[in-house]
């Protein structure tokens, strides 16, 4: 059938004024669950809520019913709700992740995965502040805990490794060490330090272990091996009295060797035991 001159000066104004008119808000189904926003041709495109039939809800903007790369907001049914950047309706870029449990992480996404710099904090106010790989502590970073317990420094996919600097709080008395960790131990050279005594020397699987001298409060100084926390090997003790022990040990015991008082000789150590030589004060 063909269209007189005037039929056709008539229908193509109106099909124009049809295809522009744009979006249209309703109600419809949508993929086993209904949408409610934005609708053009039968499709969602532009603002609009998707609430799926498993419950999750998704907010934002849409293209021919397909999310549209950008900001929107994604309630999942167990509570958690996202609100940030998408790509390809994956969160990505810059967002914030409420979780079911109370935490919360704020930062970078990659394609779903906490990747870059940002933050979790729990719900008891412990946190993490520092860069993230495919959702592990990774690179610098500073985790602190509510039981008072605080570590500053590099992490390797979820364990301290690197140089940090550790703070635990016990009964009032704060230990601190600062040095190097791998795979989440004390590791390497490194200070420990408290109230009672300071270490500096060497770790290994988080233990005293190597070479390192340890200081008492109570005037007593050991130079000397370690070996699993206890001195063993050779070393020297040094007494409040200004006496000096020096030999081997075993399992944090003096085993042979002999104690001086200056260039006095004052007793000795056979097998762990201690024969003391004339009258000594």
């Amino acid at each position: 059938m063909k269209l007189s001159l005037l039929s056709k000066s008539i229908f193509f104004p109106l099909f124009f004024i049809v295809f522009l008119q744009g979006s249209i808000a309703d109600t419809i189904s949508f993929r086993g669950g209904k949408y409610s926003g934005e609708i053009l041709r039968g499709l969602p495109d532009g603002e609009g809520t998707w609430v799926m039939d498993n419950g999750d809800v998704y907010s934002g903007k849409f293209v021919a019913g397909v999310l549209l790369d950008g900001n929107g907001r994604f309630h999942q049914g167990n509570g958690s709700i996202y609100e940030g950047s998408f790509l390809y309706s994956i969160p990505h870029g810059q967002g914030r992740l409420n979780l079911l449990n109370g935490s919360v992480y704020t930062g970078t996404f990659d394609f779903g995965n906490w990747t870059g710099q940002g933050s979790l904090v729990f719900s008891d106010g412990s946190s993490y502040i520092g860069t993230w790989h495919q959702g592990q502590h990774h690179g610098k970073g500073i985790l602190t805990l509510s039981n008072g317990y605080l570590f500053d420094g590099t992490w390797r996919m979820g364990k301290k490794h690197g140089i940090g600097r550790e703070e635990i709080t016990i009964f009032g008395d704060t230990i601190e060490y600062e040095g190097t960790f791998r795979d989440g131990e004390r590791n390497g050279y490194g200070i420990r330090a408290s109230n009672d005594w300071k270490y500096i020397g060497e770790w290994y699987d988080g233990k005293r272990q190597g070479y390192g001298t340890t200081i008492f409060g109570n005037g007593f100084a050991y130079v000397g091996f370690y070996a699993e926390n206890q001195r063993s090997g050779q070393g020297t003790l040094f007494y409040p009295d200004g006496s000096t022990f020096v030999g081997s040990f075993e399992r944090g015991r003096p085993l042979n060797g002999e104690r001086i008082d200056g260039d006095v000789f004052v007793g000795v150590y056979k097998n762990g035991i201690y024969e003391q030589i004339g009258e000594y004060k």
